[in-house]
């Protein structure tokens, strides 16, 4: 409840809860605040680790041209990792250059593709 101040001095209002009398200062039409600084998509940690698995990446993508699946002579096109990328992001022994086609068939057939050693335990 807004009620004007009872103190001559005062010409602001006031509203109330229980006996307590609180000053009241309507918003200002000025909403502008601060400007935070914006958090990053990307730490510089993982900047740094990304930076350095395209390097490993596209060396070994170089001198993999064709897929590594089992008889197929395709153009390779993605790298697959047959394990955790978290903790195996440039690690070239559980890479694998495979097509498109593959690649989707990898991870659509999990059982099958960890049966054929194409997807392995991060354990």
């Amino acid at each position: 409840m807004s009620k004007h101040c009872k103190d001559k001095d005062c010409k602001e209002n006031h509203y109330s809860i229980g006996k307590y009398k609180y000053h009241y200062k309507p918003k200002s039409s000025d909403t502008s605040k601060p400007k935070q600084k914006p958090i990053k998509p990307i730490s510089d940690k993982q900047s740094e680790r990304l930076k350095e698995y395209r390097k490993v990446r596209d060396e070994y993508m170089s001198n993999h041209p064709c897929c590594e699946f089992q008889y197929c002579q395709n153009k390779s096109e993605d790298l697959h990792h047959m394990k955790s990328r978290e903790y195996h992001l440039c690690d070239v022994s559980v890479f694998m250059a495979v097509c498109r086609t593959h690649h989707n068939w990898i991870h659509d057939n999990d059982s099958l593709a960890r049966e054929l050693g194409y997807l392995k335990s991060s354990i």
